[in-house]
């Protein structure tokens, strides 16, 4: 996987996401039903995941999705 480890990472935003939650890994494997196993991995940048487990992760988390649109050239 090639996902970047810096703070605009989607690994590093849920990471801290989770950490500001309060919540374990535990706790969100009962919250979505994605395994710890499968949390981990994903933190460590060892997974993927699929748009559906991050849709339970995200809801469990309270976290929205937010595209912002490239700018073109000449935009301002």
């Amino acid at each position: 996987m090639s996902e970047p480890k810096g703070e605009g990472g989607l690994v590093f935003q849920i990471r801290e996401a989770i950490r500001a939650s309060g919540r374990s890994l535990r706790d969100l494997e009962n919250a979505t039903g994605i395994s710890r196993g499968q949390l981990s991995r994903f933190l460590r940048g060892q997974r993927d995941l699929t748009l559906e487990t991050a849709g339970k992760l995200f809801d469990a988390l309270g976290l929205e999705v937010v595209s912002k649109k490239p700018r073109t050239r000449g935009e301002k």
